[in-house]
């Protein structure tokens, strides 16, 4: 695994323990304030570009912390992989990202919107794929169910590599608890 790899997942958890430790006066009164979920995903790119290729398929996980009743701080991580062209070729990356989420109150599925920062590192692929940081931004509804609730986001992102930046379009499905 590269150093960067490690720099970055070090990064991404020293956040997260912040995240956890900060309690406003109000919420320190309710039990279980951290929601987690976890998911799965595809991720569609432009095919033939030093990012990313084609169609990716993986797993994301989030927690997250709400701040306000209508609004949460999240960070995720995600690890995705291009196989289509077998193992020899796969493509493994990590995906983390910190967001803000957004929800409005209305109906039986409550869309949200969310924002946030992240990074794409690919684990493997010899070189031939950059990493980058990440910006997105997105839509999604969740739907409360009777102890869990059940998603389904669009969260188009852009990964700024070195000489080119690739907008991918992750679509993405599962369950909060």
């Amino acid at each position: 695994m590269k150093r960067s790899a490690i720099v970055t997942g070090l990064t991404f958890l020293s956040l997260i323990v912040l995240l956890l430790r900060y309690q406003p006066a109000e919420a320190q009164t309710r039990r279980s304030l951290l929601k987690t979920g976890v998911g799965f995903e595809l991720m569609l790119a432009p095919p033939n570009n030093p990012m990313t290729e084609g169609i990716q398929i993986g797993f994301m996980g989030r927690i997250s912390y709400p701040l306000t009743p209508d609004v949460s701080f999240a960070g995720g991580l995600g690890l995705s992989s291009y196989l289509f062209q077998g193992r020899r070729n796969a493509l493994y990356a990590l995906m983390p990202e910190l967001s803000v989420i957004v929800t409005i109150p209305q109906g039986s599925w409550l869309p949200y919107i969310k924002g946030g920062i992240g990074a794409y590192q690919p684990l493997s692929g010899g070189g031939r794929w950059d990493s980058g940081p990440t910006l997105h931004t997105g839509i999604g509804w969740v739907r409360p169910l009777r102890g869990s609730s059940y998603f389904i986001e669009i969260n188009p992102m852009l990964i700024v590599g070195r000489d080119r930046t690739v907008l991918t379009l992750p679509v993405r499905t599962g369950v909060i608890f």
